[in-house]
């Protein structure tokens, strides 16, 4: 009977103690959960400062600008008036986000290039992009580029050349959607300048909830 009674009161014991660990081990993930939050809000809060302070250096590079750039494009973040405001030559390197853009886009100067139509095709798996030759001019040489930031770095999915593009010609790009991603940056680069001709950010969210 003793016996029962011990083997009875240990069973309650373990059960008592795997609930206390079930309580403890549920707590620290929350708890874990919450420091990643404040630690993701700490890395976007810094980096958004960080990149905003290299635009407005007149020192800085070309590759440091491009990344500053395109890292607050990607995250929607208003640059015009750091670009507009920082006044300095070096702007004229930049590649990944075109300055001369962002001026003509403030003078009413029509792109060079537009989208025409962006789809998501074959069950969510591609992005359907439909870009024309929006002026009287024939491109040659161009190199297309779709990319997107993974860990605040930037990832390139789509590469292709273009030998030519003739005038108000239109060009299909077919590019796989990456899991968890839903902003894109699309890009038309001289590759003889290595000059940034059109650059279009394209968030998925926005192209799902259109209606049809």
């Amino acid at each position: 009977m003793e016996n029962i009674r011990f083997l009875f009161f240990q069973e309650i014991v373990e059960i008592y103690l795997a609930i206390l660990m079930l309580i403890y081990i549920q707590y620290k993930i929350k708890k874990g959960d919450q420091i990643k939050e404040e630690i993701k809000a700490i890395v976007n809060l810094t980096c958004e400062e960080y990149f905003s302070s290299v635009i407005k250096q007149t020192d800085a590079t070309s590759f440091k600008l491009q990344k500053a750039i395109s890292y607050l494009t990607f995250k929607g973040i208003d640059i015009d008036h750091i670009v507009l405001s920082a006044q300095n030559e070096s702007f004229s390197k930049i590649r990944l986000f075109d300055y001369d853009r962002v001026v003509q886009q403030k003078l009413g100067i029509k792109d060079q290039f537009k989208i025409t139509n962006i789809n998501i095709i074959n069950n969510f798996q591609e992005i359907e992009v439909l870009v024309k030759n929006n002026s009287k001019k024939e491109f040659n040489d161009l190199l297309v580029r779709i990319t997107y930031i993974k860990e605040f770095f930037e990832k390139e999915v789509l590469n292709e050349k273009v030998e030519k593009c003739l005038p108000e010609e239109e060009l299909l790009f077919i590019t796989p959607v990456i899991k968890n991603t839903n902003n894109y940056l699309f890009s038309i680069i001289e590759e003889h300048s290595n000059r940034t001709i059109f650059s279009n950010k394209i968030d998925l969210e926005v192209i799902k909830s259109r209606p049809y």
